[in-house]
């Protein structure tokens, strides 16, 4: 659980949902805009806001580039550690 409550909090903030992005640092920023959300709160924040979909759909487009790259990413390390628990008999443990 504190893995992933310092998880949830981090991209909270970095993806600008409690933090307006442009008040991080520039290095900061960089990193928000390659995470999962951050295109997506923006999104959701131009659609309340009352701006046309053809100026939102480049927003969900790379959001979703990104968000099946993670998904893969995700994918891949899952089975290599499933792969590596089962090699060494350390499937069950603790």
């Amino acid at each position: 659980m504190f893995v992933n409550n310092t998880a949830f909090f981090g991209l909270l903030i970095l993806s600008g949902a409690n933090i307006a992005i442009e008040k991080l640092l520039l290095v900061i920023q960089k990193i928000s805009y390659a995470l999962p959300l951050t295109r997506g709160i923006n999104a959701a924040r131009a659609i309340v806001a009352g701006t046309p979909i053809e100026e939102i759909i480049p927003m969900m487009s790379i959001e979703i580039v990104i968000g099946v790259a993670y998904a893969t990413l995700g994918f891949l390390l899952f089975r290599t550690f499933e792969h590596q628990a089962k090699k060494r008999g350390t499937l069950d443990v603790i």
